[in-house]
């Protein structure tokens, strides 16, 4: 089975606006990439947009699961996902982060645009996750502030 993204696709991360999340932030038709446990937020609105999520983390363990959206796995998650229906293997891609990961399989897919929602880090300075992610970030959530610089980088190189 082949998959492809929409001219614009969102690309949706964990921060805590995820928990204010919409149907009204999202535009009709446009694909929706969601990065890990986000699919389940955007999936219980209900939205009838082309819906993805990727995951690169073997800790999650099958936490991402949701029936109906494409999943886009790395080779590692092959046995947690091999049940699911819309599964694509990705292959050992494994850049610095999942949402330059995210950027680089929406343009690689048909995409022109992304427009990245509930990155709070990047763009606020708040490190927590949503909280209907169910848990908290593990490790040194100050990582994600360099998100902001990789995710600057990376559209220098693709334009």
């Amino acid at each position: 089975m082949d998959y492809s993204f929409t001219e614009i696709c969102y690309i949706v991360g964990k921060g805590p606006s995820l928990d204010r999340l919409s149907k009204s932030d999202f535009e009709f038709g446009c694909s929706i990439l969601c990065i890990n446990e986000s699919i389940h937020k955007v999936h219980s609105l209900g939205l009838t947009n082309p819906l993805f999520c990727v995951t690169q983390d073997r800790g999650l363990g099958n936490r991402c699961m949701v029936e109906g959206p494409i999943f886009l796995i790395g080779d590692e998650l092959k046995d947690i996902y091999i049940e699911h229906p819309n599964t694509h293997l990705i292959g050992m891609i494994a850049p610095k982060n999942t949402a330059i990961l995210a950027m680089h399989l929406t343009k690689k897919h048909g995409s022109k645009h992304y427009r990245m929602l509930c990155f709070d880090a990047c763009v606020t300075g708040n490190t927590g996750y949503a909280r209907v992610i169910g848990h908290n970030p593990q490790g040194d959530e100050k990582r994600f502030i360099k998100h902001r610089a990789w995710i600057e980088d990376y559209n220098k190189d693709v334009t």
